[in-house]
């Protein structure tokens, strides 16, 4: 449960301004959206979520580290996050929880 109590999530925007593979020509460096980044289509909407570089450190296998373009110039550490595993630590959490409930409501 230490693990998800660590966890900070936030309230951030796309600003699809970020690629895994250029197509085509390399853009010159911008922070426009670029339209073949994998979030063009939701560019401005809210969103929640994990900063990679905050939680790389409490859950490393969340994070994925690739190489890709931020405004169109090449960066070699583009961080992603896979949150495919937190189910589980979400589920010892729970079960950790309800042994301490357990525990309590046994208590004389």
């Amino acid at each position: 449960m230490s693990i998800v109590k660590q966890l900070q999530p936030k309230n951030y925007t796309y600003k699809a301004n970020d690629v895994t593979n250029p197509v085509g020509p390399t853009l010159p460096p911008s922070s426009a959206p670029d339209p073949h980044s994998l979030h063009f289509n939701v560019q401005g909407k809210n969103f929640v979520g994990l900063v990679a570089q905050e939680i790389e450190g409490i859950m490393p296998e969340l994070v994925n580290k690739m190489q890709g373009w931020i405004n169109g110039a090449p960066v070699s550490d583009l961080r992603t996050v896979d949150p495919s595993a937190m189910l589980y630590v979400l589920i010892n959490a729970v079960k950790e929880l309800a042994a301490r409930v357990e525990a309590l409501e046994a208590a004389p």
